[in-house]
């Protein structure tokens, strides 16, 4: 569906012609060692170490 605003193509019709000039994302940079030493893991608790004032 096209017309003014924007226009979605979903699914196999994107599957089958993706857009021209359309390229894949960069591979993405390390992760800053001073984000990477505060991050929690996935199953870490996320309430663990809060203070409630």
């Amino acid at each position: 569906m096209t017309g003014r605003g924007i226009s979605v193509v979903l699914g196999q019709t994107y599957a089958d012609g993706p857009a021209a000039g359309a390229s894949a994302s960069p591979a993405p940079a390390a992760v800053p060692s001073e984000v990477a030493d505060v991050a929690r893991a996935a199953d870490d608790n996320p309430c663990s170490n809060l203070t409630y004032g």
